[in-house]
């Protein structure tokens, strides 16, 4: 995976999504910023999930019109881990055209752990840690598809900005057998798909940024009836 080194950087108004390598640094940062978003969410020992070590992390970071930057998101990308490698590769077999690429294990990339704070849960971050990732993947690696693994519960917050739902039986990868997970994907093998990441991804920020406009006259509109 040679063709994943290096680091890449990019922005969106006023989010940057920096995707570097796991040094101790960030997985101290990593493993901190997952425990205390998944904890308020009634998921306990989040921060004790060690990403492998060939894994990258992708940082979103936000600035604020005072110029001061917060940390927004965080997810790991990399490889398929090996022991799930098979069980991916049958799923997206039954799902994806072929498109002169054979599904495999080499052309699998996992997108895992998506951690957004509070403050930017109705905002366009989690969007761009999921089209940003997986574009870092399109430059380096052509012909992949990424995919990431979620819970029912949140299925609908995900592919609202473009991943595919794999319609399958549901599974238990994420260590519990009482809650239904699914599989996401993009097809990025070929110039369409990536086109479709691009197009979906502008398309779901530009309603993100209108809607953010309607609160905003909206609660401009009740602050002046107060006033009367």
């Amino acid at each position: 995976m040679s063709a994943l080194l290096g680091s890449f950087e990019t922005s969106y108004r006023h989010y940057k999504l920096n995707i570097v390598e796991l040094g101790p640094s960030h997985d101290h940062q990593y493993r901190h910023f997952l425990g205390e978003v998944y904890s308020k969410h009634g998921y306990s020992g989040a921060e004790h999930i060690a990403p492998p070590s060939f894994t990258r992390l992708g940082i979103l970071a936000h600035s604020g019109e005072d110029g001061t930057s917060r940390l927004a998101g965080i997810c790991a990308v990399g490889p398929a881990p090996g022991p799930s490698q098979d069980s991916i590769v049958d799923i997206l077999e039954d799902q994806v055209e072929l498109r002169g690429t054979k599904v495999s294990a080499a052309t699998l990339v996992e997108l895992r752990n998506f951690a957004v704070s509070q403050p930017f849960l109705a905002s366009p971050a989690l969007a761009m840690l999921c089209c940003g990732a997986s574009t870092f993947f399109t430059d380096r690696a052509p012909n992949v598809i990424a995919y990431g693994i979620v819970r029912y519960g949140i299925l609908r917050s995900f592919i609202a900005f473009g991943p595919l739902p794999a319609e399958m039986e549901p599974i238990h990868l994420l260590g519990d057998d009482g809650v239904d997970d699914y599989l996401i994907y993009y097809d990025l093998r070929g110039r369409e798909g990536v086109r479709y990441l691009h197009d979906r991804f502008h398309h779901y920020c530009l309603q993100a940024d209108k809607l953010g406009r309607i609160r905003e006259l909206r609660k401009a509109r009740v602050c002046e009836e107060r006033a009367v």
